[in-house]
């Protein structure tokens, strides 16, 4: 039975160079956060552009092609985000009718009594 080798102990610098490595590090990470930050937005971006094309389609009834558009997503992973939307909505507004509902009861919707 053989071990993994053991790895050398790397030991912190203490030398004047640890300011400097300092300030690269913060300034690469600040770098990271602003390529992941755009990478995030162009992503919902192109999530939404899919959902249009999606529900173009579906209303033409037409079939939909996302990869003939240059969209890396599948069809059913864009019909997955447009389910959860739809069920989201449909939540807030049962929940909106609710508490509409009870407001006009003068009843409270929430109470710690009920919440066990």
């Amino acid at each position: 039975m053989s071990s993994a080798p053991k790895l050398p102990t790397i030991k912190p610098s203490t030398t004047a160079s640890t300011p400097r490595l300092t300030r690269q590090y913060s300034a690469i990470l600040k770098d990271l956060q602003t390529l992941h930050a755009e990478s995030v937005t162009q992503y919902i971006w192109e999530i939404d552009r899919a959902e249009v094309l999606v529900k173009a389609s579906a209303i033409s009834r037409e079939s939909s092609n996302l990869q003939k558009f240059g969209f890396v997503f599948t069809l059913e992973f864009v019909n997955r985000i447009l389910l959860r939307k739809d069920a989201i909505q449909t939540a807030r507004n049962i929940a909106s009718r609710a508490e509409a509902d009870l407001y006009e009861e003068d009843k409270p919707l929430y109470s710690l009594e009920n919440a066990a």
